[in-house]
């Protein structure tokens, strides 16, 4: 059945659903907003007009992972790195997301103050509720496809409700009892499915209580439904499951209301021989009560169909109405060890070792115990537990697991193939087998000039170019895992910006993740959440390890409230978009041998240990990513007990105002870096650092533009910064992107002109490269243009510290620029070796990796290069 004959009635309800419209966006929310005579941004009317009324938001600046590097003189010239240019810039989008999270906030505002009326039941008759349930299941399968409409999430960045209370601790209510918009506080609702669910965001189930009268009630949250299609939905809630809802909050959603649940926690699945059910009688035929083997048979079922889940619940139905069904702990621990709920496999596994099981069986639990324990991180535990298996069962399987399970130990101390790694992720966002490593030269302490915050210090003297973490997330969600036909928005009330759909995502990760191990939630709770969430410990182990024992957890009903407010606080200043290790050259697409990295993913994860390195625009550590896996490495050489800081940022635009407003979901107050201190208070402030903007962005890619565009932005500075800037390293993206413009601009132009004309274009061409890394961040530069034999393993800039590493490809371009420059001048070869010896030096500064990750990353072009031969990989 067609949206448009739907009941209005229920049309209405649901466009109010979660408190934004269902079908919506940007566009839509201002219009709304203009016919109210709320207040928009001066520059909405223009973009419509430009945009041609369209609904899409204008696209904020992206950062340009890749990098142009031809050895033909004649290609066309690329400025690495540089943010892209949109027709609205990031400052005018974000105060169009400003306008809409503040028209969410007082839509928000509004509901909850209402004053609570009795629940008053729907006239909807059977008809009417299964013609819009057939509506709302049309929609899902049209999400599938369509890619129309935006789906909005219900805001971000305030308390969420939960109940603290056991189900024994509360009492029975029906909806007729109930209040809306209101929480009933002491009370818990009996109901169960009248129809196979549907979703927008949330899972919207019919359900009915024991009185027989009907309501929606959206679920927000639950692990495993996010983005789910209709089979999935179905194997979570069929028809006839029946559902405590705990301290349940109705919404003014239209009328009747909805019931909106946000923590996972607050359902419970209740099983036929439940206390709470000993009393109740349905108004309404109830559908035959299955037994406890009808109850393992369909968690086989849904097991073979990959609904790992549903398949555990089915099986706890079934375990609570016959507790000697001895193989359902170890079928449970099966299926978490698919979803990749280690505690919960391991716990389930060593339930079923202590259970009456038959021998082959008794080969599963062991085996499912080890796995579970090399998912946890345990490979000492899992190896211990495979060698004492001598059953034949699973010999080969042990003996993989027992190989694997000593390469991570050799991870766990130092010891990684980073080569391997980066062909096996392949520029994707794909998570790699690999274990922790955290450094012994780092440890968290206490960091009281932060008013009660963490730090992260050196213990010894660190090296540029150090390894000191490498580390999985703890959650995940990658582009590829996201349906791109389907829209999400969600207004944060903290940012006040609009979260994207790998954020929302992650609370759903997490929630399972927290859920399924109770034992090791601290892993977690003690990140820091926020100002508004209680402070975390002034320390933090950052090589925890998982506890040695699994946790035994009912799905059905989750053993340990959730706060899922605390968990979007946790993302919001904790969570990180990766953009994966890629190649550094740009190629032909049609060119058969060219570089098998350039097409990337991105995702959003959560790290736990690496979340206690503070930020600092010029850190002197940097992350990197080979699929999904973080490295952290030093840039700068760093004392003993100094903190070690890292930038958040994936570009660091062209000035201090553009990472003003990028740090903004971190934290409130502006940067105090060294960067941000001298663009604040030594090179011209906030003004001076918008008209070098607005001079960059306005020009274009010709000699004379650029040049002029230099020698303006120059003129911004006062004398003394520009001083300060090179004695002290401190880096100018703005001026690296001039000068790598200028560089590429005039290393095109020489291949035109005459030899004299040539050489002394090519020679500028290599002077304005030379500033350029001294713009990103390198000190010490030998801007000359010959050398002696005795200098040929001598780096020509210092090793003390690295350039920006949101530059670093870009820069290790450069100085293969650089080199390819020198090649074209007579007897140059020493500053050809020196040159290529510095991209050397800092690309395994950067990334590890040695002589074969740098050809691995420059692929085809590498061989094409004029480089000497038989060059020796070595520097002093």
């Amino acid at each position: 059945m067609s949206r448009s004959k739907a009941p209005p009635e229920m049309l209405d309800r649901m466009s109010r659903l979660g408190s934004m419209m269902a079908e919506s966006n940007i566009a839509d929310m201002m219009s709304a907003m203009e016919e109210k005579g709320a207040e928009v941004p001066a520059n909405w009317s223009k973009w419509r007009q430009d945009h041609g009324g369209t609904a899409s938001k204008p696209l904020a600046p992206k950062h340009n992972s890749s990098h142009t590097f031809s050895s033909n003189s004649s290609a066309s010239p690329h400025i690495p790195d540089s943010p892209d240019h949109t027709s609205i810039d990031l400052e005018k989008s974000m105060r169009m997301e400003n306008a809409v999270v503040a028209e969410a906030e007082r839509q928000w505002m509004e509901e909850i103050s209402e004053k609570p009326q009795p629940f008053v039941p729907s006239n909807f008759t059977d008809i009417n509720w299964q013609q819009w349930n057939t509506a709302q299941r049309v929609e899902v399968e049209n999400l599938s496809t369509s890619g129309k409409g935006q789906m909005w999430r219900p805001t971000v960045g305030h308390d969420k409700y939960f109940s603290m209370r056991s189900l024994a601790e509360l009492k029975p209510i029906n909806l007729r009892e109930m209040h809306c918009p209101k929480r009933h506080a002491g009370y818990y609702l009996i109901c169960r499915t009248v129809y196979p669910a549907a979703r927008r965001l949330s899972l919207q189930l019919i359900v009915e209580d024991t009185k027989g009268d009907i309501i929606i009630a959206a679920l927000y949250n639950l692990p495993e439904t996010f983005q789910a299609n209709l089979g999935t939905l179905e194997a979570h809630f069929p028809p006839g499951t029946v559902l405590a809802i705990r301290e349940p909050w109705i919404e003014l959603s239209g009328s009747p209301g909805v019931i909106h649940v946000d923590s996972p926690s607050d359902v419970i699945f209740l099983s036929p021989n439940a206390d709470a059910l000993a009393s109740v009688r349905w108004s309404k035929p109830s559908p035959p009560v299955k037994t406890a083997a009808n109850w393992k048979l369909a968690g086989d079922d849904l097991f073979k169909r990959q609904f790992y889940l549903p398949a555990a619940r089915a099986w706890s139905h079934a375990y609570n109405l016959d507790p000697f069904m001895a193989t359902v702990p170890l079928n449970r621990s099966q299926a978490y060890l698919k979803l990749g709920w280690f505690s919960a496999a391991l716990g389930d596994a060593e339930l079923a070792l202590h259970s009456q099981i038959s021998p082959s069986q008794m080969a599963k639990a062991l085996f499912r115990a080890a796995s579970a324990e090399y998912g946890l991180g345990l490979y000492k535990q899992a190896i211990a537990r495979c060698k004492a298996s001598k059953d034949i069962a699973f010999a080969d399987e042990r003996k993989t697991l027992l190989h694997s399970c000593a390469s991570r130990i050799r991870e766990a101390n130092g010891t990684f193939n980073i080569v391997k790694m980066q062909k096996d992720a392949a520029g994707m966002a794909v998570t790699l087998d690999v274990a922790n490593y955290v450094s012994p030269a780092i440890c968290v302490g206490p960091f009281p000039e932060c008013g009660g915050g963490r730090e992260i210090k050196a213990t010894r003297p660190i090296q540029t170019g150090e390894l000191l973490m490498v580390h999985s997330p703890y959650a995940v969600v990658t582009d590829d895992q996201l349906n791109r036909h389907e829209k999400v928005s969600a207004p944060n009330f903290v940012t006040r910006l609009l979260d994207h759909a790998g954020s929302v995502g992650l609370v759903n990760t997490i929630a399972g993740l927290v859920l399924s191990s109770p034992s090791d939630s601290k892993r977690i709770t003690e990140l820091y959440a926020g100002p508004r969430r209680p402070q975390p410990p002034p320390t933090y182990d950052l090589k925890l390890a998982a506890p040695s024992h699994g946790d035994v957890i009912d799905p059905l009903a989750w053993a340990e409230p959730l706060d899922i407010s605390v968990i979007e606080g946790i993302i919001m200043h904790n969570a990180v978009e990766i953009s994966p290790l890629s190649s550094l050259i740009d190629y032909d697409k049609h060119n058969e041998r060219g570089n098998a990295f350039l097409a990337s993913t991105s995702a959003s994860a959560l790290y736990t240990a690496p979340s206690m390195f503070n930020h600092d625009c010029d850190g002197n550590a940097a992350r990197t990513y080979i699929g999904t896996t973080m490295l952290v490495r030093a840039t700068q050489d760093i004392q003993l007990g100094a903190e070690i800081t890292i930038p958040y940022l994936h570009t660091h635009g062209y000035t201090f105002t553009d990472r003003k407003r990028a740090v903004r979901s971190y934290f409130p107050d502006p940067c105090i870096c060294t960067m941000c201190s001298f663009e604040r208070d030594i090179a011209g402030g906030e003004e001076a650092c918008r008209k070098r903007r607005d001079i960059f962005s306005n020009g274009n890619l010709t000699e004379t533009s650029i040049r002029e565009c230099l020698k303006e932005i120059l003129a911004t500075y006062p004398a003394k910064a520009l001083k300060t800037m090179t004695r002290q390293g401190i880096p100018q993206p703005i001026l690296y992107y001039a000068y790598s413009a200028m560089n590429q601009i005039m290393a095109t132009m020489q291949s035109t002109a005459i030899e004299r004309v040539r050489d002394a274009k090519l020679q500028e061409a290599i002077q304005f490269a030379f500033k350029a890394l001294e713009a990103g961040g390198f000190t010490k530069i030998d801007m000359s243009m010959n050398a002696s034999e005795s200098e040929r393993f001598v780096l020509p800039l210092s090793q003390e510290r690295l350039g920006l590493s949101t530059l670093a490809d870009s820069m290790i371009c450069t100085m293969v620029r650089i080199a390819l420059g020198f090649t074209t001048f007579r007897d140059k070869e020493v500053c050809v070796e020196r040159w290529i010896r510095a991209a050397w030096w800092a690309h395994n500064a950067y990334y590890g990796g040695g002589e074969e990750l740098f050809k691995l990353r420059m692929g085809y072009a590498w061989e094409q290069f004029p480089k000497p031969e038989n060059m020796e990989y070595r520097w002093e």
